[in-house]
């Protein structure tokens, strides 16, 4: 009876764990949603610059 009770608050400790990290990667995806792609100021593509100075595998 012990081993269920034990497996059983494993159990309900992944889930908790399982919440937390989809809650974690949820808040990740919408703050990395909010980050413009352009610099707005000055008008340049980041993602293009990036591209072009990564070296060429």
């Amino acid at each position: 009876m012990k081993d269920i009770a034990k497996l059983t608050k494993k159990f309900l400790v992944a889930v908790k764990v399982v919440k937390i990290a989809s809650l974690c990667v949820t808040v990740g995806a919408t703050v990395h949603s909010l980050i413009p792609k352009y610099d707005k100021i000055e008008g340049i593509d980041t993602d293009k610059l990036i591209s072009d100075y990564m070296p060429k595998e």
